[in-house]
C-alpha cells in the first residue's frame, strides 16, 4: 500500500520549461501533474540512494553514521 499523496500548492514554472513538461505529458499521455510528481520522486529517490550509499561508505570507513550535523 502506498502512502497518501500530499498537496504542496501550485507550482509554477518558466514558459519554457512548461512548454516541455506539456509536450513530454502529451508523448507519455499522462496529465502535466503526473509527470511533475514522477520528476520530483525520482529526483528524491535518487538523492535518497546517494544519502544511503554515502551513509555506507562513511561507516564502512569506521566514522559511525551520516547524520548532517556542521556544528560540532
Amino acid at each position: 500500500m502506498s502512502l497518501p499523496l500530499h498537496d504542496c500548492g501550485s507550482v509554477k514554472l518558466p514558459e519554457d520549461v512548461h512548454s516541455f513538461v506539456k509536450a513530454k505529458a502529451v508523448q507519455r499521455r499522462v496529465d502535466v501533474t503526473t509527470l511533475i510528481r514522477e520528476y520530483v520522486v525520482s529526483a528524491v529517490m535518487e538523492e535518497f540512494h546517494t544519502f544511503t550509499l554515502a551513509s555506507e561508505i562513511h561507516e564502512a570507513k569506521g566514522f559511525g553514521k551520516i547524520d548532517g550535523d556542521r556544528d560540532r
